[in-house]
């Protein structure tokens, strides 16, 4: 696996699903001739090897992709160059190896510890690992909280989307740009829970950004784009949220192309050579209908809704034995 320059990306995250990772992505279909799992001793010590790793490696020439941790973006989880990986095995990443000393190979580090002195402080060690465990659920539990908020203003802002249109653009924008390579696909976590983003050398490169607050037309886009990629067979690296590391896609990079695709809201701060912006994806009129929706609801309107036109509707009960009235307005 030969790389342009180095990087360095995430491949694991703390979720509303719990903690991700896809280090085990590196053990797949024999990328690497040789592969280091490290097992046992602490995640200090093991990250500590494997910067040690990549230090030797950069020394010699190698170009090196970092993987930084997702709950320390100052330590490695993981790093590759040419035909090898060393990657951290242990909890919470759970590497196994499928077949040691023929693909993998098991370094433990439990070895270099003193063990008696670890184990007349396991009652310290064991009610720190508990603490982790309870702050990581809770940063779980918090962002549940905010992909709900998310998907709500989502959602509402997906009323008010032309999907077909968006369709239409993704299908002339890969005609226009893309073309048949290797069909090689690449998958990462655009940052961690913290913000901190992963890094590219992209000098050179054409950066487009998507212009989109609520992100309803943007993940739309790049999800058109990368199944028309695929059809096409161009290379391409992929970037997913930490919030909905499966199917939420944030950054498409087309290195042959040297053209990147990124989503831009008021959390991102980019310097992009072009903006497509979301409006010109939306219908404003039905994006106000939306959010008039949500207000009626507010206001105790339980069966406020919009349809299909664009127009909004709701009761409100009054005395049955009143005419009813009904009243017409312009949004």
């Amino acid at each position: 696996m030969m790389l342009q320059s180095s990087c360095s990306i995430f491949l694991s995250a703390m979720t509303p699903l719990g903690f991700v990772s896809g280090l085990n992505r590196l053990c797949e279909n024999m990328r690497f001739e040789r592969i280091l799992l490290l097992k046992g001793g602490g995640e200090k010590h093991r990250a500590e090897l494997i910067a040690h790793a990549v230090k030797i490696a950069e020394n010699g020439g190698k170009k090196v992709c970092r993987i930084a941790s997702a709950l320390c973006s100052d330590r490695l989880e993981a790093a590759f160059w040419e035909n090898t990986a060393i990657i951290n095995s242990a909890v919470p990443y759970c590497v196994e190896p499928r077949l040691p000393s023929v693909l993998e190979e098991v370094i433990w580090l439990g070895d270099f510890f003193d063990r008696e002195q670890l184990f007349s402080k396991r009652e310290q060690i064991t009610a720190l690992f508990d603490k982790s465990e309870q702050t990581l659920e809770g940063a779980r539990r918090f962002l549940c909280a905010a992909d709900e908020l998310l998907n709500d203003n989502r959602r509402m802002a997906a009323q008010a989307v032309n999907f077909e249109k968006i369709k239409q653009q993704a299908a002339r924008t890969a005609k226009k740009r893309l073309k048949k390579s290797g069909g090689l696909q690449k998958a990462f976590i655009t940052r961690n829970s913290f913000g901190e983003k992963a890094s590219f050398d992209l000098s050179g490169y054409e950066y487009i950004a998507l212009q989109d607050e609520y992100n309803a037309c943007a993940q739309s886009f790049l999800k058109q784009l990368f199944t028309f990629s695929k059809q096409i067979g161009c290379d391409v690296l992929t970037g997913y949220s930490p919030i909905a590391p499966y199917d939420r896609i944030e950054q498409l990079i087309f290195p042959n192309e040297k053209l990147v695709f990124s989503i831009e809201n008021s959390s991102t701060k980019m310097q992009p050579d072009r903006v497509i912006n979301s409006r010109r994806f939306t219908d404003k009129q039905r994006l106000l209908g939306a959010a008039l929706v949500e207000e009626m609801k507010e206001l105790g309107i339980s069966d406020a809704r919009m349809d299909e036109n664009g127009y909004v509707y709701g009761t409100v009960p009054g005395d049955e034995s009143l005419p009813t009235i009904g009243l017409v307005a312009h949004m």
